[in-house]
């Protein structure tokens, strides 16, 4: 292979090897996600949580492939580097089940917190819903009661009337 062309598939390793290192050092609230380290995720109010896997990218795999040193400027530096890459491939498989497991509990938990939401909002409707119901009959109560205070005063004032003209003299 001409030299120019194994420089370009270098600088191309070299970006990609470059990629790699972002991905290893990511964080999450100042937390590293790939350190090895596995956390304890609370996915509930009730305090249910979900453990994350040990996904440890600073493996020896990984630190070879990742590795200044690590060129494909001669032919034995490609030789080696697509060894540490197929070594870190494999490496990379059994973490992608990993993670794979863990998205699966959290998206449970996340479908789970959901219809606990879903179901806290119907019923908190719900609650609403008597509340003006309840609030709608005492208002209708109110109502009738003040007309058949309206009908009786009405009843009052006209018998009062009926008293007074067969109190007055006939003439």
């Amino acid at each position: 292979m001409p030299d120019d062309i194994r420089a370009l598939y270098d600088t191309e390793f070299q970006q990609l090897k470059e990629m790699v290192n972002d991905v290893r050092t990511a964080q999450l609230n100042d937390v590293n996600l790939f350190d090895g380290q596995a956390r304890e995720v609370t996915v509930s109010p009730e305090g249910d949580s979900v453990t994350m896997g040990d996904v440890d990218l600073f493996t020896d795999e990984f630190n070879v492939l990742t590795a200044n040193t690590t060129r494909l400027t001669s032919m034995e530096g490609a030789r080696a580097a697509l060894d540490a890459t197929s070594a870190a491939g494999a490496s990379v498989s059994i973490e992608r089940a990993d993670i794979g497991s863990t998205l699966s509990r959290l998206e449970a938990a996340s479908a789970q917190l959901t219809s606990q939401r879903e179901s806290m909002t119907a019923a908190a409707s719900r609650i609403r819903d008597t509340d003006v119901a309840q609030e709608s009959t005492r208002l209708a109560s109110e109502q009738i009661r003040a007309q058949s205070a309206v009908h009786a005063l009405r009843q009052a004032n006209a018998r009062q009337g009926m008293v007074l003209e067969l109190l007055r003299p006939l003439g």
